[in-house]
Formats: C-alpha cells, sequence, structure tokens
C-alpha cells in the first residue's frame, strides 16, 4: 500500500512539474513576478546606434521587423490593422501564432484570406530565434502580443525618399534664390565712398586712355563672395568692359544683403566709370 501511494505522489509530482514546464506565462505574470523577464528580439546585432526607422516610426523592434519584412499578397489591401499573438519557446522559436484582429482600411471585411494567413505563419517563422522569457534564471514559455499597422514596406520607404527628396530641393532652392529687395542691402567694406577709393586705386586703363561708363550686375552670395558678374550695358569699348570685370572679381567680401535677419545671396547693379 505505501509503496502504491509513493508511486502514486512520485506521478503526480512529475505530472505537476511537467504542467509548470509546459505553462505559458504572460506579461501579466511578469508585472506579479519580478523574477520573470519577458523575451527579447533583437533587430540590430551589430552594437552600433540606429536612428529610428523612417516609415516605421518608434516601435519595439520585433513590430519593426515584422512591418519591414511583411510581403503583402494580392488579395489583401493596401493597409492593414492586424493584432497577433504567438509563444516565445523556451529555445527562443515562436509557436501557437494566432491573428486576433484582421482590419483592412476602409473595410468592413474581418475575417483574413488564406493568403494572408500564410503570410504572416512566414513572417514570424523566418524570424531569427528570441533571447526567451525566464523565471529565476530558468528559460519559460512566453505569451506575447503585438498590434501591427501592416502595408507595402518598400512602397512606403520609396514615397517617404521622394517626399524627402522634394523637400530638400524645395529647400535648397530657397537657399540659392537670388533676392531682389531686401531689408539690408549688401556693401563694400567700409561703404561706398571706400568702394569708389578702391575702383580708382585699382582700374587699369588700356592703352589710349579711353573713356566710357560699364554697368555690370553680380550676386552678392552670404559669405560676402561676388558670382555671377555680367556687363548689362557695355561701355563701348571692349578692354574697359574686361578690365570692369577684373575689378569686380579682385574685389575683397562684401558685407552679405539681409532679409528677415538672414544672410541672402542679393542681386547688385554697379556702374564703374572710366
Amino acid at each position: 500500500m505505501k509503496r502504491t501511494l509513493l508511486l502514486i505522489l512520485t506521478c503526480l509530482a512529475v505530472m505537476t512539474i511537467k504542467a509548470q514546464d509546459q505553462k505559458i506565462y504572460t506579461s501579466d505574470d511578469a508585472a506579479k513576478d519580478k523574477s520573470i523577464t519577458p523575451p527579447v528580439f533583437k533587430l540590430y546585432t551589430d552594437g552600433q546606434l540606429h536612428v529610428t526607422d523612417p516609415v516605421v516610426g518608434y516601435h519595439p523592434y520585433e513590430v519593426q521587423w515584422f512591418v519591414k519584412n511583411y510581403r503583402k499578397p494580392a488579395d489583401v489591401p493596401s493597409k492593414v490593422d492586424v493584432e497577433i499573438s504567438y509563444v516565445v519557446e523556451k529555445d527562443g522559436k515562436l509557436s501557437n501564432i494566432q491573428i486576433n484582429k484582421y482590419k483592412p482600411e476602409h473595410e468592413s471585411i474581418t475575417t483574413p484570406p488564406s493568403s494572408f494567413k500564410s503570410e504572416i505563419r512566414r513572417l514570424l517563422g523566418s524570424m531569427k530565434k528570441w533571447t526567451p522569457a525566464k523565471k529565476q534564471g530558468r528559460a519559460i514559455r512566453f505569451k506575447m502580443e503585438s498590434s501591427l499597422y501592416l502595408f507595402d514596406y518598400a512602397k512606403a520607404l520609396k514615397e517617404k525618399e521622394d517626399y524627402n527628396k522634394t523637400l530638400n530641393e524645395l529647400r535648397e532652392s530657397k537657399e540659392n534664390e537670388v533676392h531682389e529687395i531686401v531689408e539690408e542691402y549688401p556693401s563694400f567694406p567700409g561703404g561706398r565712398d571706400a568702394m569708389i577709393e578702391w575702383i580708382q586705386r585699382n582700374q587699369k586703363k588700356p592703352e589710349g586712355d579711353p573713356v566710357g561708363r560699364c554697368i555690370l550686375n553680380f550676386v552678392v552670395e552670404k559669405d560676402g563672395s561676388l558670382s555671377e558678374i555680367k556687363v548689362l550695358r557695355s561701355s563701348g569699348n571692349e578692354k574697359l568692359d574686361e578690365e570692369s570685370i577684373r575689378l569686380i572679381k579682385t574685389m575683397p567680401r562684401w558685407t552679405p544683403g539681409k532679409l528677415n535677419g538672414e544672410k541672402v545671396r542679393c542681386r547688385y547693379t554697379l556702374r564703374i566709370y572710366f
């Protein structure tokens, strides 16, 4: 009798251990028992700091992985809200994959097609192993739940890149805009009188001492350098025009113009007399 009772107790103990061994823990268990650490999925293994994904944004790494690796089936709408659950086993693999919610955007369908179910199974089945959950240092089974907004990631990324490219082009265009009217006009260092004196001191008149007036137009850059120099109205003497251009090219940097308190590129017209 005692032997039978001992055998029964032994069997019960073994069954209890097995039951505990197969128990699936949840986040509620982890909240109550501080010895439980939930499973971890590492999206990056290079040890580097990665910025937030430009399309997915800030989400847990497993969610980012799901979205980035999802392959939209042909019969599934372009955007779908999904809630899935799965068990991270003691060896880091996933099992018990279930779709708990399926809601396509702008549609009332709630039953996922077989193609979508197959894609979810493929998606989770292709994940690299997780670091399993642990209880008192021993690996345990743990149920995870993820809310996902699935879409064509490659297409969305291309649209994002195109948008950013257009935005940068607009910014660059605005940065390179040449203004005709500004709050503070560009000026030669020392002012107009200093500029006239500099021109007179640096002029190199061609042979024959010709007389004339050349009107030039140029851009004063944000750093005060001069560019896009051209003759608006010729002096009538090619040598005088060439000398006028040379003078502009050799001028010291100007004080740039300002608009709304910011330095801007500004067009300037100047007459040079000989």
